[in-house]
């Protein structure tokens, strides 16, 4: 099994249940991320900590908003346009039902098997 298939088939909900609390919380966190992250990597290489929410870390957040928005705009991000928006949004929701609709076994062990 090559490293790029383990993450191509990803975590089941049904995995985190027997995790313990941090692993739980982190699953959770995964599946209905944030709007906006920021951690510190030094002291929380892991990312359990957002320090987005706080007061402190407001104008850092905003700086990296604003530039996240000139750069969008300098490379003709398509998102930023709603034609665009809407495809990426009709994408990901179809790529969501066909991985819950999965038999997360069988799909297992077809990457298992596939030659490198």
């Amino acid at each position: 099994m090559q490293l790029d298939d383990f993450w191509r088939v990803g975590t089941a909900a049904h995995e985190s249940v027997n995790s313990n609390t941090a692993a739980r919380w982190a699953f959770d966190r995964w599946l209905n991320p944030p709007r906006i992250e920021l951690y510190d990597l030094q002291r929380d290489p892991w990312e359990f900590e957002n320090l987005a929410h706080r007061p402190e870390h407001q104008a850092t957040v905003n700086r990296l908003l604003h530039e996240l928005e000139n750069w969008r705009r300098e490379t003709a991000d398509p998102l930023l346009e709603p034609a665009g928006l809407s495809e990426a949004i009709r994408f990901h929701e179809k790529f969501i039902e066909d991985y819950r609709a999965r038999d997360l076994p069988e799909f297992v062990d077809k990457q298992l098997r596939k030659k490198p």
